[in-house]
């Protein structure tokens, strides 16, 4: 995320666009609004994932550091089954990219009507964060991420893990997760937009908003 603000002003910012997406709106457009803001922030991470590879930056393995925050605060880990379907060109979506020949390989032979994305066992698990509502692939990564560009990718989950009892003790404050009793650092953030997809989760438990059932 380039920015000439500092990342609280940026978190400031997000967060003053939740509050007027909130005013005076009935709960179905605040849920459509949050959703739009929460698609908008995984595009940018997937996009840099994309992008990086692509140029030949080494990428610093972003999804582990996904993983091993999630793992690190209070959580409820819930396994699904397969009744969470979505769109993955329009819902909000992450996974990340390694190898720039695999990228390219599926760039040119995944796609609708030819060849569309299917998922496969080696997607697999699925995972849907929530209260952030974000569909995280951490295997068959390159292929997710050519499905997210197409217009007709569905895919399910296999796991839900809900962050909820996390946010009673943690915030983030712009880099870092902190205990929100003492300030005490806890553990850096794998981005900017993962954590203001956390904070905006606050405002979902809040709100009582929910995308799907479990």
């Amino acid at each position: 995320m380039k920015s000439s603000l500092s990342n609280k002003k940026t978190i400031n910012k997000y967060m003053e666009a939740v509050n007027k997406i909130i005013k005076n709106s009935n709960k179905q457009a605040i849920k459509l609004g949050i959703f739009h803001l929460q698609n908008h922030l995984t595009r940018q991470i997937q996009a840099r994932a994309i992008e990086q590879v692509i140029i030949g930056d080494e990428w610093e393995k972003e999804e582990e550091w996904l993983l091993t925050c999630i793992y690190k605060m209070p959580h409820e880990y819930i396994k699904s089954g397969t009744d969470i379907k979505v769109n993955i060109s329009s819902f909000p979506c992450v996974s990340f990219v390694a190898s720039k020949t695999r990228l390219i390989n599926c760039f040119k032979w995944i796609g609708y009507p030819v060849n569309p994305f299917l998922q496969g066992t080696n997607h697999s698990p699925i995972y849907y964060l929530y209260p952030l509502n974000v569909i995280y692939c951490s295997n068959g990564m390159h292929s997710f991420s050519t499905g997210t560009l197409e217009s007709n990718s569905y895919i399910r989950t296999d796991k839900i893990i809900n962050l909820k009892n996390s946010y009673s003790s943690i915030y983030f404050d712009g880099k870092y997760f902190r205990k929100i009793d003492t300030n005490k650092k806890l553990f850096k953030a794998p981005s900017l937009e993962f954590g203001i997809l956390y904070e905006i989760g606050r405002f979902v438990l809040k709100l009582d908003i929910h995308w799907f059932d479990f």
